[in-house]
């Protein structure tokens, strides 16, 4: 496996002046350190024969004895490298949030092609399933009698119709089998605007109804054997009159009781 490149390392100015070995090195002591935590950064260690580092530092074997002496101070042996400690744990937590971000922007990526897929199969069955070209002929031409015109407007026309459906179904209580109610609202309304008024004008109703109702006896959007909320067309009438639940039946109750202590209080049975 290729070993990740990491571009920077992070370098601390309040702590490299607060730490006494660099503090006491000389200038060409410093420049050796930082050359070698370049190269160790991006080489995952250093060498450990002196003679490469002093090729990696530029200098010869005799100068680089004399800086090595207080800048190996920086560094372990771990096998056949040597390694900054505090260099290799911003290693590790620079690596961690490279995978992070790699994950996180997979995950985006994956949600969002999920996304793209049910929006095109939204758009298919809606077309598959209500619109053909025989609508063409039903649509008003233009002045020229475009038919690129023409096919436009049944694409607008579906489009709108899709987003419509996608707002029926995220409404509805009980969220399932989400091709099944898509399919189903454009089998009923697509083609027929009068029944779409009267699904618009009750649904509202029907949702605020279902909130006080027990979640359970909420029927589904719709199912495969065409039942459903639309299938059984329930939504032609609004729906009964709100029942109160439960918490408020007792507190009609405990007013209905009071009430009655009292009026026996005045008639003087109490």
């Amino acid at each position: 496996m290729a070993r990740q490149k990491l571009s920077f390392f992070p370098w601390y100015a309040a702590e490299s002046t607060a730490d006494e070995d660099w503090i006491a090195m000389s200038m060409a002591e410093r420049g050796l350190f930082i050359t070698l935590l370049e190269y160790g950064w991006i080489n995952e260690g250093l060498p450990v024969e002196l003679s490469a580092l002093a090729r990696i530092a530029r200098v010869s074997d005799d100068a680089f004895a004399c800086l090595w002496d207080r800048v190996s101070k920086k560094f372990v042996r771990r096998g056949e490298r040597y390694f900054n400690q505090r260099q290799e744990i911003e290693r590790e937590r620079a690596k961690s949030k490279s995978r992070k971000a790699k994950e996180s922007a997979e995950s985006r990526w994956n949600s969002e092609k999920e996304v793209d897929a049910n929006a095109l199969r939204t758009q298919c069955y809606i077309s598959n399933s209500t619109y053909n070209s025989s609508q063409v002929e039903d649509l008003p031409k233009t002045p020229e009698g475009s038919m690129r015109e023409t096919k436009l407007a049944v694409v607008r026309r579906e489009d709108e119709f899709a987003d419509w459906a996608e707002k029926v179904y995220i409404l509805h209580p009980k969220q399932a089998n989400k091709f099944q109610p898509l399919t189903q609202l454009a089998s009923y309304f697509a083609k027929d605007p009068t029944a779409k008024d009267i699904f618009e004008r009750n649904y509202p109703q029907w949702i605020e109804y279902w909130k006080n109702d027990d979640p359970k006896y909420v029927p589904p959007l719709a199912n495969r054997e065409g039942g459903g909320f639309v299938g059984d067309e329930t939504w032609r009438k609004p729906p009964p009159k709100l029942k109160p639940n439960r918490s408020d039946r007792k507190e009609v109750a405990r007013q209905e009781f009071l009430q009655r202590l009292e009026r026996d209080h005045l008639n003087g049975k109490g």
